[in-house]
């Protein structure tokens, strides 16, 4: 038997509208999380690059993407140029990938992860990779 090299590996779990104060309630309703055993939890910013008030499909594509985009956007630029996803640079680097989500697949949040559509043409095809 020859031992393989554990290779590196990064789950997301987001908790789709969930801030402080969602977290801080459930603590209160409980004496533990299962969040609370995770190695690393952050917070992110995803306001859209049109409002302070943001949409689902926004708020992926900067989860997705790094870049903040405008409300209805997925995957793409405020410019509507394509974005390249997390997804797309790791396996560009030869990395498995996968995606979960437990909504129908064409809810914005796990949709931004493989897909684009720039929301202003309701007869454009979505982009998917």
């Amino acid at each position: 038997v020859f031992a393989q090299e554990s290779q590196p590996r990064v789950i997301l779990f987001i908790g789709d509208g969930a801030g402080i104060s969602y977290w801080t309630a459930a603590l209160f309703a409980a004496e533990s999380l299962a969040v609370q055993a995770f190695p690393a939890v952050g917070l992110v910013d995803t306001r859209a690059s049109d409002s302070k008030v943001t949409d689902s499909a926004a708020s992926a594509t900067t989860y997705a993407t790094g870049v903040r985009t405008y409300n209805g956007a997925i995957g793409v630029a405020p410019d509507t140029t394509e974005l390249e996803t997390v997804l797309e640079m790791a396996q560009k680097r030869g990395m498995a990938t996968g995606l979960i989500g437990t909504p129908h697949r064409r809810r914005s949040p796990p949709t931004s992860r493989a897909a684009s559509w720039n929301g202003r043409s309701a007869g454009r095809s979505w982009t998917t990779t």
